[in-house]
């Protein structure tokens, strides 16, 4: 995640095989609201998707409800016939108040970096990096 210059919500995604269709959103204090952004013809590519409106490939299919100081949002990403792929992240509006324009808050290590902040998949820790750090050498 990131923000913009006027500090808006930002999904950064890294879509390194252009194999992720879509994402969906959701709030674990409301589950039941969800919004799904989708491509079908996704490119290889890293791509910055304002959270409220997303961009011309990645539309959401309703409209996004305004992120707000109780909600735990999480975004995963998906590829044809729903198979989860990728690595999704969570945040909350208080996460990303610590953001300025050009940082990602992430759980994503190098290959060959040691998780020396505590990740784990069963509970992720995130940081904060330039964009150019998120992205690996694997993807353009």
């Amino acid at each position: 995640m990131s923000v913009d210059g006027a500090g808006n919500p930002v999904i950064v995604l890294q879509n390194c095989r252009a194999d992720i269709t879509q994402l969906v959103l959701y709030d674990k204090t409301k589950p039941s609201v969800r919004v799904s952004y989708e491509n079908e013809q996704p490119v290889q590519e890293v791509v910055e998707i304002p959270l409220l409106t997303g961009t011309d490939g990645w539309r959401p299919d309703g409209t996004v409800p305004k992120p707000h100081a109780g909600g735990k949002f999480v975004v995963e990403a998906w590829s044809d016939g729903r198979k989860w792929l990728g690595r999704g992240t969570e945040f909350t509006l208080a996460d990303l108040k610590t953001l300025k324009p050009g940082q990602v808050r992430h759980d994503w290590l190098r290959r060959d970096e040691v998780p020396s902040y505590g990740a784990s998949p069963a509970t992720p820790q995130y940081r904060i990096t330039s964009l150019e750090d998120f992205i690996t050498d694997d993807c353009p």
